[in-house]
């Protein structure tokens, strides 16, 4: 891969971290919405001709590594392995754009 190929791959990389980011911050705006509109119904569904939202509370219990006995981890938890990718921009000027 050509230096000019991967600096267009993180560039796009960025730019669709950022797309992510503000849909993610639109999503949450939506949800207080919702959860607005539902708590003045006492109501966990809110719907009209097409869509229909549903409301779930959840939970889930978690244990951390320093609250037990190691030989209780050792036994009992399950590790799972996954690709992880970090992304930053360095601090240098930014070149403009093609």
């Amino acid at each position: 891969m050509s230096t000019v190929d991967l600096s267009n791959l993180l560039q796009k990389w960025t730019e669709t971290k950022n797309k992510i980011a503000e849909l993610e911050k639109n999503i949450e705006k939506y949800k207080r919405v919702a959860n607005r509109v539902m708590e003045q119904q006492g109501n966990n569904t809110i719907s009209d001709d097409y869509f229909t939202l549903r409301r779930k509370e959840m939970s889930r219990a978690t244990i951390s590594k320093k609250d037990v006995p190691i030989e209780i981890w050792n036994k009992y938890s399950h590790p799972c392995k996954y690709k992880a990718y970090y992304l930053s921009e360095k601090k240098t000027e930014k070149k403009s754009k093609k």
